[in-house]
């Protein structure tokens, strides 16, 4: 799936934010062998969507997030590396 924002998905329709409920759907869908998530954005991203890409065996188990957008000072928070014009890197994973 890709949109330039994912994680809005519904609010302009129902009024609420509907990701993990259009990507149960979809990947119910017989056929359908796995669903990659392209692009999301950090603020109001819909924490759901973790419980669906758990429990769902054919829903990619990572998103592109555009980090990108991050703020500073939540990246040096997060992560225990941040350089400028680099990626960062979160506990746990190296680049």
């Amino acid at each position: 799936m890709i949109a330039q924002d994912l994680t809005y998905y519904g609010k302009d329709i129902y009024k609420r934010y509907a990701l993990p409920e259009l990507v149960e759907r979809i990947s119910d869908i017989p056929g359908v062998e796995w669903i990659r998530l392209h692009y999301g954005y950090p603020s109001h991203f819909p924490y759901d969507l973790l419980r669906v890409m758990r429990e769902r065996a054919n829903v990619c188990k990572y998103l592109d997030i555009a980090l990108q957008h991050i703020k500073r000072s939540d990246a040096y928070k997060n992560a225990p590396q941040y350089h400028e014009g680099r990626n960062v890197c979160f506990a746990g994973t190296h680049p």
